[in-house]
């Protein structure tokens, strides 16, 4: 009999649709599942022989919500490279940016879910432009070149037209930064919550140092990723030769 894992609808630090209180929760919720398998292969590979991912619905008194769950057949269970890819994908990954996303999706407090008029083709490509090499075939940071590497194989059909030749991209920094807008959105009204925190006249003060520490570390990964790709953006200007001034 098949084995299944359920990991999850999104990475387990991320927000999600909310079934009974998300606007389209179906759509959301799908679009979720699917990026999240894209999320998985880019941190673990394409599955092997033996092992699936796909969504799971589950049935609840509100409606039906789905789930990416990973599942092996049979003759897989005793193949040391399925179950090690099995046990791997289990804990699933911590954020979208640990992945080489920026966070698809912006869910407001009342109940919408905005995907940025993005489709699922337009936000893999994203995140193969976000991890693919510099202009001297390096990565930075150095797990860019498995991010990158995994979702090439795991979707050569998404592979942009500027990436197909090279491991490089033609996307400027500048374009790049804008896909990663809404992540930085995301880190700054973190950072500005704990701010609120630590204000004796905000209605969310807390009166402990610990509490607002606590909240801070939920969104270390995100913090340090972004200030590593920040830090990959002036080590490319800084290599990058000055442009010549146009005669007029």
């Amino acid at each position: 009999m098949p084995y299944t894992v359920d990991i999850g609808a999104v990475p387990y630090n991320e927000d999600c649709a909310q079934l009974g209180q998300t606007q389209n929760f179906d759509t959301i919720n799908q679009m979720e599942v699917r990026l999240y398998r894209a999320a998985i292969i880019a941190v673990h590979g394409v599955p092997p022989e033996g092992v699936t991912l796909r969504s799971k619905a589950n049935r609840h008194d509100f409606g039906t919500y789905r789930e990416l769950v990973a599942e092996i057949t049979d003759a897989a269970q005793d193949d040391p490279v399925a179950t090690e890819y099995i046990n791997k994908v289990e804990d699933g990954v911590p954020s979208w940016l640990s992945a080489g996303f920026a966070p698809p999706i912006q869910y407001g407090s009342d109940g919408t879910a905005d995907l940025g008029g993005r489709t699922f083709d337009e936000i893999v490509r994203g995140a193969m432009m976000t991890t693919r090499a510099r202009d001297d075939g390096s990565f930075f940071p150095k797990n860019n070149e498995t991010l990158h590497g995994n979702l090439r194989a795991g979707f050569p059909e998404l592979v942009p037209d500027c990436l197909k030749d090279s491991i490089s991209g033609c996307e400027t920094a500048e374009q790049t930064t804008d896909a990663s807008a809404p992540c930085v959105l995301t880190v700054l009204t973190a950072i500005a919550g704990v701010i609120d925190m630590s204000n004796p006249d905000h209605p969310t003060f807390a009166d402990s140092a610990a509490d607002c520490l606590d909240e801070l570390l939920r969104h270390e990964a995100d913090i340090r990723a972004l200030i590593a790709r920040a830090e990959g953006y002036r080590t490319s200007c800084k290599s990058a030769p000055a442009s010549q001034p146009q005669e007029g």
